[in-house]
């Protein structure tokens, strides 16, 4: 087992759950709510990126 990609891995995944839980989803309305939206999109893209990163960090690390 690689230790290194499995901590690289477990790394990546406990970032994307504080990223998550420290992320404010608040509603706007108006001119803000496009920008919100947008912003919205780009958190679930780096969210989505990390969680896949650390996924493929950990199962590097196993021993197939």
């Amino acid at each position: 087992m690689d230790w290194r990609n499995f901590f690289i891995g477990v790394a990546f995944l406990v970032a994307t759950f504080f990223f998550y839980k420290s992320r404010k989803w608040g509603n706007y309305s108006g001119e803000l709510a496009f920008v919100n939206k947008v912003n919205v999109f780009r958190t679930w893209l780096v969210l989505i990126m990390c969680l896949l990163t650390g996924l493929v960090f950990v199962f590097k690390s196993l021993p197939f």
